[in-house]
């Protein structure tokens, strides 16, 4: 016998219908950090960049163009090469913070120092508690040249012990219209589409110089990263036979004036989100190998 049903697009959204009450239910089990896409920089020599949701690949493109809604930071100390564990959780974290946490003149970010199951390890801080706060402005692993001293496989490197990160969430915008400046530059105006979501992008250290320089055009020009569009893509670096993507960020124009409001309140939830929850680790591209 013939289906007379037809099973397209317009099915899947037939399936949800009604289901308001089964899936609310549901929601104490799910973060909704979780069913935010992430975008991933690419790790095969290409220069596409990818956004994901759990194990489904929503786009793969060479450029997209973003507003940084919220961005934040984590600082977080990982066990040396090798050593003998049960799990690879971190030693000491900062969980996700606001940036500004981390500032290089006023560095007021503090980790949470594991002490239970991390006894071979120096804590930098005397503590008999489980575990204990670390001021990571005067942590010994927080110092350039901290790495070869904390984990032997990495003899040689200048860097420090405790990784840092940048914690990007963009809404995803498109371009409607352009206008002239007096100087004679030509700036993109851009809006988002009913199906522009919030992306979170998790950037290691490698790509910390790329977001400062788009904090300096930020401050320069006295117009904050939220009102800023940028055209994002990964430019692949080499260093002999290693290679590596960092993020690769233009200035490409400013967001239509109606969607200003909507910048700000998703800039609230997202950074609600990240600091009202327990997220102390969010999977990184990995560190570049040496």
């Amino acid at each position: 016998m013939t289906s007379l049903v037809k099973y397209d697009d317009s099915y899947l959204a037939r399936l949800s219908d009604g289901s308001s009450e089964e899936l609310d239910s549901l929601e104490g089990e799910v973060s909704k950090l979780d069913l935010m896409p992430r975008l991933i920089l690419p790790r095969d020599g290409t220069k596409d960049v990818k956004c994901v949701l759990g194990e489904d690949t929503l786009f793969t493109r060479r450029k997209i163009n973003a507003i940084v809604v919220w961005a934040g930071a984590r600082r977080t100390l990982w066990p040396p090469e090798g050593a003998d564990r049960e799990d690879n959780s971190p030693i000491c974290t900062t969980g996700v913070v606001d940036m500004s946490t981390f500032n290089r003149r006023n560095d007021t970010g503090v980790g949470k120092w594991i002490v239970a199951g991390n006894e071979e390890f120096v804590c930098p801080v005397d503590s008999a508690s489980m575990q204990t706060n670390v001021h990571c402005s005067s942590c010994a692993y927080n110092e350039f040249g901290s790495a070869a001293l904390w984990d032997e496989s990495k003899s040689g490197n200048a860097g420090k012990a405790c990784n840092e990160s940048r914690v990007l969430a963009l809404r995803i915008v498109d371009q409607v219209d352009s206008f002239p400046t007096s100087s004679g530059e030509q700036y993109g105006l851009f809006n988002m589409n009913g199906e522009s979501p919030i992306v979170i992008c998790n950037l290691p250290a490698t790509s910390i110089k790329s977001v400062r320089k788009m904090c300096m055009f930020a401050t320069s020009r006295r117009i904050p990263l939220s009102k800023i569009v940028w055209s994002l893509g990964a430019e692949i670096v080499e260093k002999g036979s290693i290679q590596w993507s960092v993020l690769e960020a233009r200035h490409a124009g400013f967001p239509v004036e109606d969607m200003l409001l909507g910048v700000a309140a998703d800039r609230s939830e997202v950074r609600s989100l990240f600091l009202g929850e327990s997220v102390d680790v969010i999977d990184v591209d990995d560190e570049i190998p040496f």
